[in-house]
């Protein structure tokens, strides 16, 4: 039974106290008696039908060390990208969340945080990624921590920020420019065989950076991916000269930047503006279509589960559709 007892001071003059044995002390001060016998009523039926949960942990455990925590489990995954860490300085920088304790991150605060990012400038799409980045922390806190929000996951209850004007990348090679950038990486084989490789099969960087001499099949000509953006292994069909290369690099020894660096110079050498390395990507996928492959035969190649996430990165030109005509 729950004890309720009369203070000598204070303006909340009951206080209720519960003692369960398994389960912390709990107390809460109320103005009336009657509040704190409801209140004690039904945390004790809480705890009796198990609906209780101890949130103790949440009170000590502060946002900010939440995000260092999740980092670093990214980070020995090996997939801590340029992405996510300018969404970490982004979040660590913001001054609502700065020394605020888990149980206190409410979807209030996280609704300012979204407020002060797109009245700051910032994309829609932007937001929406520092979003799904705060709720991976969330979600991280709750499984791997074990420790209960008083609010469950709180972005879950984040309203999305709507993207009117959705800035979609369709940048494709120009003739000789992939032509011009490999000469310009003839002093840099293992950058060139990359960025080849990328031409070859649509793979993301960080993909082509993880192959390991296991995942080759040079018998049946396909590259097992197990890591992936969306965290569903794949297997993919190599071409002639996709072999070729993974003949000579099974492994490629290079960090993701000194590739993007790389790159970006081999660029500015030649001349190649506004193109990024992901823009392979895009180029690859377009390829692949032009060669007839299906929707379905490109997505297994690609991993796209969406059709429409697929044409994204999918820009046909008009006069190659028009020779097929």
């Amino acid at each position: 039974m729950a004890t309720i007892r009369k203070l000598s001071s204070g303006n909340k003059s009951w206080q209720a106290i519960i003692r369960r044995k398994g389960h912390r002390s709990l107390s809460k001060t109320f103005f009336t008696k009657n509040d704190a016998a409801r209140w004690a009523q039904q945390k004790e039926l809480e705890i009796s039908q198990s609906y209780y949960f101890d949130y103790q942990a949440s009170d000590k455990y502060l946002l900010l060390d939440a995000i260092d925590a999740y980092t670093l489990e990214i980070e020995k995954s090996k997939q801590l990208s340029k992405q996510f860490l300018s969404q970490i300085k982004v979040l660590k920088s913001y001054s609502g969340f700065k020394g605020i304790a888990l149980s206190k991150v409410s979807p209030s605060l996280l609704n300012q945080f979204k407020l002060f990012r797109l009245n700051g400038g910032v994309s829609a799409s932007t937001v929406k990624k520092d979003l799904s980045f705060l709720s991976r922390v969330f979600k991280d806190v709750e499984i791997e921590k074990g420790i209960h929000l008083a609010y469950g996951n709180p972005v879950h209850k984040v309203r999305s920020p709507k993207d009117n004007n959705p800035i979609v990348r369709n940048r494709r090679l120009e003739k000789g420019e992939l032509e011009r950038l490999v000469a310009s990486l003839k002093n840099n084989s293992v950058v060139k065989s990359v960025v080849i490789l990328a031409i070859e099969t649509a793979m993301r960087r960080g993909e082509i950076l993880n192959i390991q001499p296991s995942h080759i099949n040079f018998e049946n000509s396909t590259l097992l991916i197990p890591e992936t953006k969306t965290n569903i292994p794949r297997t993919i069909p190599l071409s002639k000269l996709a072999i070729e290369i993974l003949r000579l690099y099974p492994l490629f020894d290079i960090r993701p930047d000194s590739v993007t660096q790389a790159f970006s110079r081999a660029c500015k050498r030649t001349g190649i503006e506004d193109l990024r390395f992901h823009d392979l990507r895009h180029e690859a996928t377009s390829r692949f279509f032009e060669k007839g492959l299906s929707p379905m035969q490109v997505a297994l190649i690609t991993g796209h589960k969406d059709i429409r996430m697929l044409q994204r990165y999918t820009h046909l030109r008009a006069e190659d559709l028009a020779k097929l005509l």
